[in-house]
């Protein structure tokens, strides 16, 4: 019964130590790219979040979708093992809602915004 919420947490727990490695060699690599040549670097760094808001949209429908199913599957499938299944696809589909949305908001916008700044002087 508790193996649906086990999932959950593993793949959460894998998706948030993959992005601890993987976090630390982009720094590295964001800053050598804009030290090498910074126009090349804002050029690029406009494409990947223009890219990254056009893709949020379609992931936030998607998950919406995926709550709706949890909810659905807790409700209609009277087991425990339904029941567990339902919150366990409710739980992951709202995590993933939630940190797109942050992620959107707080960073892809603001950098998205600041991008042209970086090459004028302060």
């Amino acid at each position: 019964m508790f193996l649906p919420f086990l999932l959950a947490g593993l793949l959460a727990s894998a998706t948030g130590a993959g992005l601890i490695f993987t976090n630390e060699k982009r720094t590295v690599d964001y800053q050598q790219a804009f030290d090498a040549s910074p126009s090349e670097f804002i050029a690029s760094g406009k494409m990947r979040t223009e890219g990254f808001i056009k893709w949020c949209l379609y992931t936030l429908y998607g998950m919406s979708a995926l709550i709706i199913v949890g909810i659905a599957i807790f409700l209609f499938l009277p087991t425990a093992n339904g029941r567990v299944a339902g919150l366990a696809i409710y739980y992951w589909a709202f995590r993933y809602y939630f940190s797109t949305t942050f992620l959107k908001s707080v960073h892809t916008d603001t950098m998205h915004k600041l991008l042209p700044s970086l090459n004028k002087p302060s």
